[in-house]
């Protein structure tokens, strides 16, 4: 994994996006398939929200605003301690209560 400051963080971002099979840009319709078998990656107390009550896993980075941990939802410190494994583990967390 590249990084180790801020400048590193669209370096490690295209990294871990580049290996998923498929990933959805803001706005962009969802793909077929339960949500449950999607790990949203949010900073916010509001997109992770909305994550949860879509019933997604959600890896939580947080950023400004604190986010209150809950069912469904992993915790990192910063992207950089991100990698597959992590992500795969998200999915395998019991699900969002919101689902």
């Amino acid at each position: 994994m590249t990084g180790g400051t801020a400048d590193g963080l669209p370096a490690v971002a295209a990294e871990l996006t580049g290996s998923f099979p498929c990933k959805i840009d803001a706005g962009a319709p969802p793909p077929p398939g339960p949500a449950s078998a999607c790990v949203a990656v949010e900073d916010s107390p509001d997109g992770t929200a909305s994550a949860h009550a879509a019933g997604c896993a959600v890896l939580v980075v947080p950023s400004l605003l604190p986010v209150d941990p809950a069912r469904g939802r992993t915790f990192a410190r910063s992207l950089e301690e991100v990698d597959l494994g992590v992500l795969s583990d998200c999915l395998r967390r019991p699900e969002a209560s919101g689902s």
